[in-house]
């Protein structure tokens, strides 16, 4: 394969790529990799963090280039606590962690021409100011300017000033990309999920019940589910709260799938609370995290499934992979979720001081009634298979951009 076929791909290293360990993002960038071993438009290589799992796979394509993470040794874990202590006592908003400057140090040590560098912009900041020459691309994967210090209107200014191309994943973070630094050389790269996985077919009658039964589900409950991370931006407590408004002749059943991710004490306190607020109500489901090749037979056994977030979701994955199982939704009318589900695809709910309120008043609309939840679950089926297509079309999307952009890969 030509020499100007090469694109390095720094991952954030948050988790391993491929994402043998999870990850939104990571899985994005594992589709990228599988459809190119199909493909073999480009040479690949992934700077990753390291884990063993890593070692046993292999790809014509692509190399793995692993990278120690020792964030978490004492003396390491003290130099950056102070860093990023330091930063905050000065009101800088940024915030640094080890691994992040080793992958942009491998970068930089290995001299790349071609760099796409996934949702983090520390690791393209420290490429491009060592590496000035080297043409970047940045996948934005989340909002921006919203006190995150990862994602700074200064940083985002200084990649849309200096990227070769920017890619969002929705209509929603373009504006917002926009609206921040103007017009720029940007992108859309809707997300994508396996078809193949998250497939209404793909379950028997009997493989849904033997899993009800697994969970002691009652035959009258109508199961709801919520799948996400368990803080207060993604609106679980507001989910509970409507939940319990509901009479008691309702009869359902509530799935959580997910866990206090980050493990910050401010989750750690708000995880606390919702165990505390469900403990004695068997009607409460808490998983925990779930593989991802298990999730979607949650989805298959689920009847509603609710995204009640209360913050300006930038895509909304949950959303795709239930309407690709045909599943009815309920969803806050908030950031890049709009994107995914027209009006008739699901049941919004506006953000304001009615929102329980209005949640609930929802979930008792569809728990009543099974023809609006079936017409939501095919309406939401069909909208998105036509605009969102799969795993090759998200490749071949992603091989245009390319191609346009570095006259690559054509």
């Amino acid at each position: 394969m030509k020499e100007k076929n090469k694109i390095a791909i720094c991952t954030s290293g948050f988790k391993p790529v491929p994402a043998v360990r999870g990850g939104a993002v990571e899985q994005l960038t594992t589709y990228l990799i599988q459809m190119n071993e199909k493909y073999g438009d480009y040479k690949f290589d992934v700077i990753t963090v390291q884990d063993s799992i890593l070692d046993t796979i292999s790809f014509r394509n692509t190399e793995i280039i692993q990278v120690v993470d020792k964030q978490n040794r004492p003396l390491y874990k003290f130099l950056y606590r102070i860093i990023n202590k330091l930063y905050r006592i000065l009101h800088l908003e940024r915030r640094v962690t080890y691994i992040e400057k080793q992958i942009a140090k491998e970068c930089i040590r290995r001299g790349y021409q071609k760099v796409l560098v996934e949702n983090d912009m520390p690791i393209y900041i420290e490429i491009k100011r060592k590496l000035p020459n080297t043409e970047l691309i940045f996948h934005l994967h989340n909002n921006i300017d919203c006190k995150d210090p990862c994602k700074t209107a200064e940083q985002t200014k200084y990649i849309s000033k200096t990227a070769s191309i920017v890619i969002v994943v929705s209509d929603f973070i373009k504006k917002r990309f926009e609206n921040v630094v103007g017009v720029s050389k940007i992108e859309i790269l809707y997300n994508c999920i396996d078809r193949q996985l998250f497939n209404p077919k793909r379950f028997s009658d009997r493989e849904i019940q033997k899993q009800k039964d697994k969970l002691k589900l009652k035959k009258e409950d109508v199961i709801i589910m919520f799948l996400g991370r368990l803080d207060s931006q993604k609106g679980i407590m507001e989910l509970i709260d409507a939940l319990l408004l509901l009479e008691k002749t309702e009869s359902f059943a509530c799935l959580i799938v997910g866990s206090n991710f980050f493990g910050s004490k401010e989750e750690s306190n708000y995880f606390n609370k919702i165990q505390e607020k469900i403990r004695n109500d068997n009607r409460f489901i808490s998983l925990g995290m779930l593989n991802y090749t298990d999730v979607p037979l949650m989805y298959a056994i689920a009847d509603i499934v609710v995204i009640p977030s209360q913050c300006e979701e930038a895509f909304g994955m949950v959303a795709l992979e239930a309407a690709s199982m045909k599943k009815a939704v309920i969803a806050s009318y908030i950031g890049g979720i709009p994107d995914i589900l027209s009006k008739e695809s699901a049941l919004y709910i506006s953000i304001g001081k009615d929102y329980i309120y209005d949640l609930s008043k929802a979930l008792r609309l569809l728990i009543n009634n099974k023809v609006i939840r079936e017409k939501l679950g095919q309406n939401g089926y069909e909208y998105t298979r036509k605009k969102f297509g799969d795993v090759e079309d998200y490749y071949l999307r992603f091989k245009k951009i390319i191609s346009n952009t570095f006259g690559i890969g054509e």
